[in-house]
């Protein structure tokens, strides 16, 4: 009998001792997945962190609730607001005020980011058209969205405006694209011819300090007899003939040729000091480019030391 109770004794030690070895198995092994689990979570968390220092503070954009056609005015029914961060949205606008009023450039689909390069800031019309035009000069400074007058300058001094008011939508060295209306063209065209027959004639534009605020000039530049000729008979321009003027271009063309026989020495000098300002208007526009090529490269390099230090 006593040996039966001592193997009782054994067997239930045993079976205590197993189930306390199982026990504390399975638990080691539950914490070991524990801890792991936590570990990716950090992990996750500081990689969510990084991301979040290297994109900075997050800033309101809007985004496209519908399909939307160009030409079409901006309402704020086809927009809603969401986040991005504020270093990828630098060319978006930010604010209600930013877009109404203005128009959508061309089709855009539903989920697109509003920019402002599919905005414009006046409605499209049937008689619109993009003009390039090669200038003798152009305002320093000078950037797409702004606006200009187109001038005509003799050498004498008659300064004449041809084209105003015109939206500058893109910019190639000294060739500005700009949106016409038909009479702007054979205003244009004038002005060619007269530059080309004309010593010392000029093309140049005169830039709008807000041209989405200022009232445009008023053009008066006579144009040529055979242009105006031609315009009268274009069925593609309706407008009204009366600012058009024969008694105008006589009175120009006179004064122009006389200065042209009467004058000729005087001209050479008129065209050697304008030569002169000429290289002093180049010696700053190439002042101003590189002085804006180095604030371009000064930031990237700001941004590049600020993405690195948010690492």
């Amino acid at each position: 009998m006593k040996v039966i109770k001592i193997a009782v004794i054994l067997l239930v030690a045993i079976l205590i001792s197993g189930g306390f070895a199982y026990y504390k198995m399975t638990t080691d092994a539950k914490i070991a997945k524990y801890e792991e689990a936590i570990q990716s979570a950090d992990s996750q968390i500081n990689d969510l962190q990084t991301q979040m220092n290297y994109t900075g503070e997050l800033t309101t954009v809007y985004e496209l609730t519908t399909d939307v056609h160009g030409g079409t005015q901006i309402s704020e029914s086809d927009l809603k607001p969401v986040q991005l961060p504020k270093a990828m949205s630098t060319n978006c606008p930010q604010s209600v005020d930013d877009f109404i009023g203005k128009y959508y450039l061309f089709n855009i689909k539903q989920g697109q980011i509003l920019s402002y390069n599919q905005m414009m800031d006046f409605e499209v019309d049937d008689n619109m058209r993009e003009l390039d035009i090669p200038l003798d000069s152009t305002p320093i400074g000078l950037q797409v969205g702004d606006y200009v007058d187109i001038n005509i300058s003799f050498t004498l001094g008659q300064n004449f405006i041809g084209i105003t008011h015109k939206r500058v939508m893109a910019i190639n060295d000294n060739v500005i694209k700009i949106v016409v209306d038909p009479k702007d063209v054979y205003v244009y065209e004038s002005m060619k011819v007269d530059r080309a027959i004309y010593t010392g004639t000029t093309i140049k534009a005169v830039k709008y300090i807000e041209g989405t605020a200022q009232l445009a000039g008023k053009d008066y530049y006579p144009i040529r007899i055979e242009a105006m000729t031609t315009l009268l008979q274009d069925p593609n321009v309706t407008m009204d003939f009366s600012s058009l003027s024969t008694s105008d271009r006589e009175l120009l063309e006179s004064q122009l040729n006389s200065s042209n026989e009467a004058t000729k020495e005087i001209m050479k000098e008129v065209s050697k000091a304008k030569e002169k300002l000429d290289s002093a208007y180049k010696s700053a526009k190439n002042q101003f480019d590189r002085a804006m090529e180095e604030q371009m490269k000064e930031a990237q390099r700001k941004a590049e030391k600020e993405a690195e230090s948010a690492e």
